[in-house]
């Protein structure tokens, strides 16, 4: 699925998780063309498709750019390449060492995610290092016709993850800093995703404030869309991951298990669900959001094991 967004920005739907309407690329033309974001090698079928849909040619995209080397965000980049010609990867300079040389990160999905990962991410290549280049923080691309791309570091989520603002469209593509945008039941809502190693809640909080100060008019989600009520999704984001850690750590403090850090964000995803009217999940978005609640509890009960101990 490919939808215009404007501003010559198209969302490319790559069935992340083999999940509709929960991993999205989005490719900028301008002078000069822009993937963002690749998902993983299972989803590339979608990206190629695309890219003859809208009439670019394989030699036509000049840069690759990933928020962060989750595999969900990243893991086809290396796969791509091979197709690509004169494409260059901008990676966060914490990233860039696991695209050239993938095989650590690939172990350490797989200690997560199990017996699925062939299933999910399929093939990781490495990438040849001299395609790879790390902008700096607030460092500018030019893309032509008046439009600018501005990388920032931003912890949180993970410390290699960084978000990227488009002049033209006053838009943030903002990976996963500011969670996931759902679209259930009808309606849209944000929530935290806090997955381990890495989750801060002092980085998250900060990105917040960086982000706000940006003053973005559209967020581009990874997961998954486009929205355009950029000031209540940073503030009701920072609500939730607050609440989130909170609950968690009276819990933790008193022996809680990761089962039961688990229960809490269910209780809160539910009560989400409940003040956007939305009664139920059917039983693909149901899946799609346990994955989620599963390996955010991961990410929290690690970050809390810490603080406890």
């Amino acid at each position: 699925m490919i939808v215009e967004l404007g501003n010559d920005i198209y969302q490319i739907d790559v069935c992340g998780n083999g999940i509709a309407e929960y991993t999205s690329a989005y490719l900028v033309k301008s002078s000069k063309t822009v993937l963002i974001e690749t998902g993983a090698t299972p989803g590339l079928k979608q990206l190629f498709s695309a890219f003859e849909q809208l009439d670019i040619g394989l030699g036509d995209i000049d840069y690759v750019v990933v928020t962060h080397v989750h595999l969900d965000h990243s893991g086809g980049v290396g796969v791509l390449l091979r197709s690509l010609p004169g494409a260059k990867v901008l990676v966060h300079p914490r990233g860039a060492r696991h695209l050239i040389e993938p095989s650590r990160l690939c172990r350490a999905v797989k200690a997560l995610y199990g017996e699925v990962f062939n299933k999910y991410f399929a093939e990781v290549a490495p990438i040849d290092e001299n395609r790879v280049y790390s902008p700096a923080h607030g460092e500018k691309l030019d893309l032509g016709g008046g439009r600018r791309l501005t990388f920032y570091y931003t912890t949180g989520h993970a410390r290699h993850h960084m978000v990227i603002y488009d002049s033209l469209s006053k838009g943030l593509f903002s990976g996963d800093a500011l969670g996931i945008w759902y679209h259930l039941g009808g309606e849209y809502f944000v929530f935290p995703v806090t997955p381990p190693p890495e989750f801060d809640l002092d980085g998250a909080l900060a990105t917040c404030k960086m982000i706000r100060q940006l003053s973005p008019e559209n967020i581009y989600f990874t997961h998954f869309g486009k929205s355009s009520a950029a000031v209540e999704i940073i503030s009701r984001y920072e609500e939730l991951v607050r609440q989130e850690v909170d609950l968690s750590l009276q819990l933790r403090s008193g022996g809680g298990a990761l089962a039961d850090v688990e229960n809490i964000l269910w209780e809160l995803m539910l009560s989400e669900m409940s003040r956007h009217g939305i009664k139920e999940l059917d039983s693909p978005d149901r899946k799609r959001v346990s994955e989620s609640l599963s390996l955010s509890a991961k990410g929290i009960f690690a970050y809390l094991s810490n603080k406890v101990e």
